[in-house]
């Protein structure tokens, strides 16, 4: 018996290399356009101004450490839930106090939160952190006393 042979095509190999190229450049493609549609967005819209600034900050935070009664923080529990307490220097909350307080989210623009300073009659300001999520956020403290500014900075795990 005899077996015929097929003639054996060749544009087997010509198919098989189109399909590779075709498949890298749809891939490609379709990476290009995932990455373009993400959103990413900045810590501040604001960036550029701020790093223009920045010298001034560091001076600030230099003036910081250099106090001899500094700023301190610290987490408590309350009836009311957690708060973040801040004991100021006593001599400017005599002299008089003014700035804000930001919890900057570094992974989500939307719930920073800014607020006043406004220490009580023993120098101290309680913020309310029941209403943020849980995880990382970073604190920074601006505040002018006595015609000089002041900068203190810190990370806050809740």
């Amino acid at each position: 018996m005899q077996t015929l042979a097929q003639p054996k095509s060749g544009r087997a190999w010509i198919i098989g290399v189109t399909a590779v190229y075709s498949t890298f450049a749809i891939a490609t493609i379709a990476i290009v356009a995932l990455t373009m549609t993400h959103k990413v967005d900045l810590v501040s819209e604001h960036y550029y101004q701020q790093e223009v600034a920045f010298q001034s900050r560091i001076d600030a935070a230099n003036r910081a450490k250099a106090l001899a009664e500094p700023l301190s923080w610290r987490i408590v529990a309350t009836p009311q839930g957690k708060m973040l307490e801040l004991t100021y220097p006593q001599r400017m909350t005599q002299s008089g106090i003014a700035g804000t307080i930001t919890l900057l989210r570094p992974s989500t623009m939307g719930m920073d939160k800014i607020i006043t300073i406004q220490p009580d009659s023993d120098g101290k300001q309680r913020v309310p952190l029941q209403n943020l999520l849980a995880g990382f956020w970073s604190l920074s403290i601006e505040w002018q006393s006595g015609g000089m500014s002041y900068y203190k900075a810190s990370d806050l795990s809740l």
